[in-house]
């Protein structure tokens, strides 16, 4: 559990740091046509974060499945790669924006949902391996591998932020 929990507090507090005093003009940049502007970003990292502890909540509420493990151990060596994104990825729309918040609203949601994420995941005593809940695009993951899974997510969507951020020429005098 401490690897998921290190990542979750690496991660919003490079989110954190990215986000807090950008420039008003970036929070509406986009890195490409028909992509998400860094608020966009920001809102549905919140969105995922929510909905992942309230899925670990009923998972929880679940009886233990015994071929957990089977079901599950594939995933640990393919869930670093996701902190990259080598493809885009269309989230569904339930994970969409609504583009209905401030900057300072956003960050502050933010850190709402990722403090709420870590305050779960510092619970004692959770069986999170023993329960499994499908994702769409990557299988079977266990509960743990759902708190790893969003620290990776956040990761992926940090670089695109970053870029994002960048003034339209950054990137190309880079």
């Amino acid at each position: 559990m401490h690897y998921a929990i290190r990542e979750l507090e690496a991660t919003c507090g490079e989110v954190i740091d990215t986000c807090v005093g950008m420039p008003d003009e970036a929070w509406t940049r986009a890195d490409g046509e028909g992509r998400w502007t860094v608020a966009q970003i920001l809102e549905h990292l919140t969105i995922v974060e929510r909905r992942v502890v309230s899925l670990l909540e009923k998972m929880l509420g679940q009886p233990p499945e015994p071929d957990w493990h089977e079901r599950t151990a594939s995933k640990d060596a393919m869930l670093p790669q996701t902190r990259v994104a080598n493809e885009k990825i269309s989230a569904p729309p339930v994970l969409h924006p609504t583009g209905q918040q401030s900057p300072d609203e956003l960050i502050a949601a933010f850190r709402s949902a990722r403090a709420a994420t870590l305050e779960f995941a510092r619970r004692p005593d959770q069986p999170l391996k023993e329960h499994t809940q499908n994702h769409p695009a990557l299988g079977h993951l266990n509960g743990y591998q759902w708190l790893v899974l969003t620290a990776h997510h956040t990761t992926r969507h940090l670089a695109q932020i970053k870029r994002c951020s960048q003034p339209p020429h950054a990137a190309t005098t880079a």
